[in-house]
């Protein structure tokens, strides 16, 4: 990844997709669902300017990966993340 997220997503993320991880003050995780009973993680990036990114990944396999790279990638920038809720 390097030093920059590059936001793969293509479910509500508007605006620029690169956020580099020294702009980033902490992440938020959590598990929703739409109406139609699927599930997805949304994600929202707190950056230290004050502005907020988000973006939401599915909670399938893959999705779960994502997650896991990019929880793997925020922990070596020392960018902390805070799940909001127990399903996770």
């Amino acid at each position: 990844m390097g030093d920059t997220l590059y936001i793969h997503a293509g479910l509500i993320c508007i605006g620029k997709r690169a956020i580099p991880f020294s702009e980033m003050r902490a992440v938020h995780v959590d598990p929703i669902h739409n109406r139609h009973g699927e599930r997805y993680y949304a994600i929202q990036i707190l950056r230290k300017s004050g502005l907020h990114k988000f973006f939401t990944i599915t909670n399938n396999e893959q999705g779960k990966v994502y997650l896991e790279e990019l929880k793997e990638a925020l922990r070596k920038h020392g960018v902390g993340v805070r799940y909001l809720s127990k399903e996770y």
